[in-house]
């Protein structure tokens, strides 16, 4: 329902699929062949670590609609690369920590339809995504660097030696 009402989005997805998958991969892409979508929905595979970046870089929008996570680093990734990322609560430190809302937007876990809304809402939105870049790669230079956590597991190192 989302791609006929953006008529210039595309979709990437990126990963490995494993064998388990294959038929759950190949039945996705019928159903896109069936709608006519296949241009504009790409599954690439697994891919060299400098193409994940330049893709990251030329994304409008990078979203992350896991069901659980340790951490998140997905997003955290993206954001350095300018991207506003979409995640849902609940999952890894994405609501806590890496997505402030001047970086990107969060949606209910398991609510395909909360994910579809706001998906909608930031593509239809070019002003609101262009000030979210910005914002993106800012928040995690200032809290995320490599500086920062040498300078913590430093202070660690400091605090169980003294």
């Amino acid at each position: 329902t989302l791609l006929p009402s953006h008529p210039d989005a595309h979709i990437i997805f990126t990963g490995r699929t494993t064998a388990d998958q294959q038929e759950f991969l190949q039945a996705q892409q019928a159903k896109l062949a069936a709608a006519g979508l296949s241009e504009r929905v790409r599954f690439l595979g697994e891919i060299p670590w400098g193409d994940v970046v330049r893709h990251y870089q030329a994304l409008d929008l990078f979203a992350a609609p896991a069901r659980w996570e340790g951490f998140g680093l997905t997003p955290l990734e993206a954001m350095a690369c300018g991207t506003p990322a979409l995640a849902c609560r609940g999952v890894g430190a994405f609501e806590a920590q890496i997505i402030p809302q001047k970086t990107g937007d969060l949606c209910a876990r398991d609510d395909v339809a909360d994910f579809t809304r706001a998906l909608g809402a930031l593509l239809a939105d070019p002003v609101k995504l262009a000030a979210m870049r910005d914002g993106a790669r800012a928040h995690v230079v200032k809290n995320f660097s490599i500086q920062r956590e040498a300078d913590a597991l430093n202070a660690i190192y400091r605090e169980l030696l003294a």
